[in-house]
């Protein structure tokens, strides 16, 4: 029986490396293993004007412009992260051949190469390619992906995950700002409806308190207030568009006050005749939020003077960013953020008589 066995697992060894085998391809092109996937590119990074990717998603376009400055033109030009290009090029110029692999385009489905379904990537130099890859699965067992160059039917594993998406915000910085619950001195939310809500924390480091709350009602729990004060903590967006695209109304402003003089408002407009809510941001400085620095104490003036410059500096870098452009938030954040008072409320629970023993 053991031996039985052991036949049996010996033949499906030799089975699973004759796949393995049949599909690579020795009598051409073995030489490239090894060697660079994409040899020339590295000398060529700088006259990269163009990056697009088209696949059963849709399509990407990423340009640099005139300034210099990379957009996606599907996000209405909006200023792409030159960190994701240079990295992800950075992963092209360096991904190596693993191993060659069938150039028979009747196997290209089982490599997540098919023709018309798999992503393709063009870097372009103005109006001619530079390369394109047609980019099919992962191996997780080697740890590359499957590529096609050009018109090239033989098929590679790189020694890279270099898989991509016709998804464009996959382009551009999608964090809208990081802001420290720890800073947060006061939440404000104020609805369409009148339904208001203030949140405050009484100095750094204290707990953040519901205020104005009715008589026989209670604040749920600090943990659920505690969520709303850190909302702008890495703080994404799904979707942007500019401001002038979108006809809507005002739906919620929130504001949030910071211990050191930083004002940030997300003002919601409801997209008219959808369920899309569109956020604009901005941010201000005011020194009322400050608290009052002995004028006696030369190292704490000195350190106050530092830290408003700091984050008036901060307030520069938000507006720069922000203004002009609408965000959408996933769903599950925005609720979070668009929390009404009830939903912060619960009954106090009245104490069970005594009772009497006769």
């Amino acid at each position: 029986m053991k031996k039985r066995l052991t036949v049996l697992v010996v033949l499906a060894i030799s089975f699973i490396a004759g796949v393995w085998l049949s599909e690579l391809d020795f009598s051409k092109e073995d030489k490239k293993v090894g060697s660079l996937l994409l040899p020339k590119l590295s000398k060529q990074v700088n006259v990269l004007d163009a990056l697009e990717v088209t696949g059963q998603d849709g399509a990407v376009h990423v340009v640099r412009g005139e300034d210099d400055v990379w957009r996606v033109v599907e996000l209405h030009d909006y200023p792409a992260s030159l960190e994701k290009i240079r990295r992800y090029i950075y992963l092209l110029s360096e991904s190596k051949i693993q191993a060659v692999k069938t150039s028979d385009p009747l196997r290209y489905q089982g490599l997540g190469l098919a023709d018309g379904k798999a992503p393709v990537l063009s870097l372009k130099e103005g109006d001619s390619n530079v390369v394109s890859l047609r980019l099919g699965n992962f191996d997780e067992t080697f740890k590359g992906t499957y590529v096609l160059v050009d018109d090239d039917p033989q098929v590679v594993l790189t020694s890279e995950d270099i898989t991509t998406r016709a998804t464009p915000i996959v382009w551009v910085n999608d964090v809208m700002m990081d802001l420290s619950r720890a800073r947060v001195q006061k939440v404000e939310l104020v609805h369409a409806s009148g339904d208001s809500v203030v949140l405050s924390r009484g100095s750094i480091g204290a707990d953040i308190a519901l205020k104005d709350v009715p008589a026989g009602k209670q604040a749920k729990n600090v943990y659920e207030l505690e969520s709303i004060a850190s909302s702008l903590e890495n703080l994404r967006f799904t979707d942007v568009t500019k401001a002038s695209e979108v006809q809507g109304s005002g739906a919620l402003l929130i504001t949030f006050s910071t211990f050191d003089g930083m004002e940030v408002y997300l003002d919601v407009t409801q997209e008219n005749d959808s369920d899309h809510q569109w956020v604009k941001a901005y941010a201000t400085y005011n020194p009322a939020l400050l608290a009052a620095v002995d004028q006696d104490d030369q190292e704490a003036v000195k350190a106050a003077d530092a830290k408003r410059t700091e984050v008036q500096a901060e307030v520069k870098a938000l507006n720069a960013t922000l203004s002009g452009w609408l965000f959408k938030l996933d769903a599950a954040h925005y609720r979070q953020l668009s929390k009404t008072k009830s939903d912060l409320l619960s009954d106090i629970e009245k104490a069970a008589p005594e009772s009497s023993d006769q």
